[in-house]
């Protein structure tokens, strides 16, 4: 539903006689009162009061004490951060910033110079020089911010004791030594996301916009690549931390809004820096884990196989089997081989949640009311497939993207030192 903001002069305009031409800001239930038909003014008044909490318990969730008005479902909807911390709070530790790393917060070019130039002077040294340099790398806006970023947060492997904030927001031209960090090919950026905040930055400093490429690693495609995570799980640095070490920010949206005010509060300080933080710690230890093979469409028939489901924040087992030999054309009125070549037919030996939806098997004629604009359908479970199929083998078409090679890695890792 699209709520516009009600113009002043309406709102003091008292009780007016409803015509057709604003149907939609009467609202749905009668009033109280001595007339039964409402006013428009309290029709605009109520959409405001109702838009107004949606949007402050969107942006500060925890501010919000009197929900006895809103239903059990519109709680939830309003109050998803709050409920993931509080799980999140039952299988992992929260991550910290040890004693020993000290926050330098750069917010003059003299003093970026002074702290980055020596960290990359190495790269230009011809003796006892390095050949590449590491860097976690995240940023941080205000939530009116439409171009650029307010905070950048740098986090050298070199000087694990040392994290950067950043405040770019002040500058008109980047400082050089910024500038040659953000733009060597022998300066790996990490980060989630990464690319998406240079390209933000390159929108916002006109120096930048001459660079076509950045030497980059994707944190999400990383840990995909090395086992710490699964395809199709969140690509939130949250989830990445959870899966990585078993840990998780205990982080309240509300305590960070603005980034560009006159000083920039020591909480605040500390969330920038723990997410830089959390982002080194993370590819160590994707780092340190071996590549492991990706199911893709051209992998051998009989590869055994693990199907994957969403259960909660990640994608789970659900099931176990072997790639169909041969792969057809269609199979049960579906599509095997598509154009996009992105989903394979499975012979199941093994239904670990059979009440897991199988999202190419749609029931008829029934859809989530939830997704109504859309019409997804909701779909028939392993459990029910396999009943339908009787003492016959079960098979399923199931996306590339939910599969892996057959390997349970387990949850969470555990949770250990970390330093």
């Amino acid at each position: 539903m699209v709520i516009t903001r009600p113009h002043r002069s309406a709102i003091r305009l008292g009780s007016i006689k409803p015509t057709n031409a604003v149907p939609n800001l009467v609202p749905r239930r009668q009033l109280s009162g001595p007339s039964k038909q409402p006013s428009i003014s309290g029709g605009i008044l109520e959409t405001f009061r109702r838009w107004h909490t949606a949007f402050r318990r969107r942006l500060c969730p925890s501010t919000q004490k009197d929900n006895s008005t809103e239903s059990p479902q519109d709680q939830e909807s309003f109050h998803p951060r709050v409920h993931q911390l509080s799980d999140l709070a039952r299988v992992a530790k929260p991550l910290e910033l040890p004693s020993d790393v000290h926050i330098k917060f750069l917010d003059t070019h003299h003093a970026v110079e002074t702290a980055i130039a020596p960290i990359l002077a190495p790269l230009a040294a011809e003796e006892g020089g390095v050949s590449q340099i590491l860097v976690s790398m995240d940023t941080e806006r205000n939530i009116m911010r439409t171009i650029g970023v307010s905070v950048i947060q740098l986090a050298f492997h070199s000087i694990p004791r040392k994290i950067f904030v950043i405040p770019v927001h002040k500058f008109e031209m980047l400082p050089v030594s910024l500038m040659e960090m953000l733009t060597s090919s022998r300066v790996i950026k990490i980060g989630n996301q990464v690319n998406n905040d240079l390209s933000t930055l390159q929108r916002q400093f006109k120096e930048l916009q001459q660079t076509k490429t950045f030497a980059t690693v994707d944190l999400q495609a990383f840990c995909l690549q090395h086992g710490v995570i699964r395809p199709g799980d969140s690509a939130a640095l949250q989830a990445l931390l959870v899966k990585a070490l078993g840990r998780y920010m205990d982080k309240k949206p509300h305590d960070y809004h603005n980034w560009e005010g006159r000083t920039i509060p020591k909480l605040m300080l500390n969330g920038a820096a723990l997410d830089a933080y959390a982002i080194r710690l993370i590819y160590e230890k994707a780092a340190a884990q071996p590549l492991v093979p990706l199911v893709e469409f051209n992998t051998q028939p009989g590869t055994a196989v693990s199907l994957l489901g969403r259960i909660g924040w990640f994608n789970e087992i659900v099931a176990r089997g072997v790639i169909t030999s041969p792969q057809p054309n269609k199979y049960d009125s579906i599509e095997v081989n598509t154009p996009d070549r992105n989903r394979l037919l499975v012979d199941i030996t093994e239904l670990v949640h059979p009440d897991q939806g199988a999202q190419f098997y749609p029931l008829p004629g029934v859809h989530d009311r939830h997704s109504a604009r859309r019409m997804k359908p909701i779909s028939y479970t392993l459990g029910q497939l396999r009943s339908r199929t009787g003492d016959a083998p079960l098979k399923v078409v199931w996306p590339i993207s939910s599969l892996e090679m057959s390997k349970d890695t387990g949850t969470l890792a555990a949770a250990g030192e970390i330093s």
